[in-house]
């Protein structure tokens, strides 16, 4: 049974695939639609999260300590 990823950001909706630029930079999330749901994500159906996104998560992570 092969899985079909949605390559798109999860945070911001960009597009992740090969061909767009930030493939080479994004971060597979591995948590279910509920947990993305939960989180609050925008666009829970995007299995990845890109660069940018992550780095922004990141930093509000540091900034709550």
């Amino acid at each position: 049974m092969k899985i079909k990823l949605v390559e798109i950001c999860n945070h911001c909706g960009r597009d992740v695939s090969l061909e767009s630029g930030l493939f080479i930079n994004r971060v597979p999330d591995f948590n279910d639609i509920e947990t993305r749901r939960f989180n609050g994500l925008r666009f829970i159906e995007g299995d990845f999260v890109c660069q940018e996104c992550d780095s922004e998560s990141s930093e509000n992570n540091y900034e709550d300590r």
